[in-house]
């Protein structure tokens, strides 16, 4: 409008070129805004992780304590292999923090499965079950966590033993007669079988049993092959006497046995009559005395023809003896025997020259 003056502006400020750059530009606010977004997700899954995998290790232990409680459960049973199981799904967990625990009662299990089966066994020789037991005792000797291998040792020998049928006939070919008849009757054994338990013993019996009528038959055939034996020597012997009181030289022992009995019996027929005799004569003396008697009866006969019948039969006999060593059908291993005939049937002689 005329007459008035126009508004005065300020002028204008310069241009700070410093302030300008200082000054963010948009771009940079992007990346400072996504480096602060990435590091703040960051925390939170660093978070969210760690109380996740807390949350599974607490879960974890818990899986570890349940699988704990059931396997002392069943130690308390003794039911040895489902508590290695759970004691082995227990120490698989592997995030769990309180397996510390899980070794020593494993540990337990496992010397408890090994020790049934030795108890097992046992009991399966108490029973006669020798297969079952054989199979139980392998099981423990190659089991880690066996203690008694000696004792294993020692039964699974018994049952081997007590369970072989080389050793069954071994032992009833060793026993008596009357003790093999003892055990046939009544399964008692007189001697004993070296074996270390009642069960094992009583299996031998078992397998004893099974081989004892074998051994009766080979004991039958061998009675019947020495019966036979017997009878042939007796029957070689037989034909040996005869042949041998065939021969000539023994048969002057029979001519001088008849010869001399013959003898014996005139002599005998005379000393009757001279007895009568001396009856006579004692009764026309008047001679009561024995004693006197004997001597008259000594003086007037004597005891000459005894002599001379023993005196004969002492030189009759080397007579004959050396007859046959001389003779063609002399034989070495037959003079034995054939002296011994000659000094039977002499004897023979003589005993019946005194009876008489």
């Amino acid at each position: 409008m005329p007459g008035q003056t126009a508004p005065s502006f300020p002028p204008p400020l310069p241009r700070s070129f410093g302030s300008s750059r200082r000054t963010l530009r948009p771009s940079r606010i992007v990346v400072i805004a996504l480096l602060l977004l990435s590091a703040l997700l960051a925390g939170e899954y660093v978070w969210l992780h760690a109380r996740q995998e807390a949350r599974a290790i607490a879960q974890d232990n818990e899986r570890v304590a349940d699988r704990m409680e059931l396997a002392r459960a069943h130690l308390a049973t003794q039911h040895w292999e489902e508590a290695i199981r759970h004691l082995e799904d227990a120490q698989a967990i592997e995030r769990a923090t309180n397996r510390e625990v899980i070794r020593p009662l494993l540990e337990q299990a496992r010397r408890g499965q090994a020790e049934a089966l030795l108890e097992a066994a046992g009991l399966a020789i108490v029973h006669k079950d020798a297969a079952n037991a054989l199979r139980l005792l392998h099981a423990y000797t190659v089991h880690p966590w066996a203690t008694n291998l000696d004792r294993a040792h020692l039964l699974r020998k018994d049952l081997e033993r007590a369970t072989s049928s080389e050793e069954a006939a071994q032992f009833l070919a060793h026993l008596s007669e009357d003790a093999l008849a003892l055990f046939d009757k009544h399964g008692q054994l007189t001697e004993d079988a070296g074996l270390h338990t009642d069960g094992a013993r009583q299996i031998f019996k078992d397998t004893l049993r099974r081989h004892l009528r074998k051994e009766m038959q080979h004991r039958q055939a061998r009675r019947e092959v020495e019966r036979l034996a017997v009878e042939r020597r007796a029957a070689e012997h037989a034909r040996q006497i005869a042949r041998l009181r065939a021969m000539p030289a023994f048969r002057e022992v029979s001519a001088f046995m008849a010869q001399t009995l013959d003898h014996h019996h005139e002599r005998q027929q005379t000393a009757q009559r001279q007895e009568a005799d001396l009856a006579q004569l004692f009764q026309q003396l008047g001679v009561n005395d024995t004693k006197e008697q004997a001597a008259i009866r000594a003086d007037l006969m004597g005891n000459e023809g005894q002599t001379n019948i023993a005196e004969s039969v002492v030189r009759q006999r080397a007579a004959i003896k050396h007859a046959y060593r001389s003779s063609p059908a002399f034989n070495a291993a037959d003079r034995a025997l054939f002296d011994r005939l000659v000094d039977e049937e002499l004897d023979k002689l003589l005993k019946m020259l005194k009876q008489s």
